[in-house]
């Protein structure tokens, strides 16, 4: 569903949550980076896949294991779409 190229991640002209890129900003980064952001998708589907067959499977010891998998593949989309680039690009590749 994240990779549906018409939907959108919230109500146009809403507040998702303060300290984020408004819902414009983030369909523009999308619409920009369409290849990236659907990599950052598969990879979330990737870990969610593990973690429900964790869940299936009743192992606590696998689902807490793959806890940081699903978190670092939601983390990482955010970080690259969702959140504020505090220090601009140019600024970055000079340090």
């Amino acid at each position: 569903m994240l990779k549906a190229g018409d939907r959108a991640v919230a109500a146009s002209g809403s507040v998702i949550t303060p300290g984020t890129l408004k819902v414009a900003e983030i369909h523009a980064l999308i619409a920009a980076e369409r290849p990236a952001f659907n990599a950052r998708a598969d990879a979330f589907g990737q870990a969610a896949g593990n973690m429900l067959a964790a869940i299936k499977a009743r192992n606590a010891d696998k689902i807490s294991e793959l806890g940081g998998e699903l978190d670092e593949a939601c983390e990482m989309c955010h970080k690259q779409f969702y959140y504020p680039d505090p220090v601009p690009a140019k600024a970055k590749s000079a340090s």
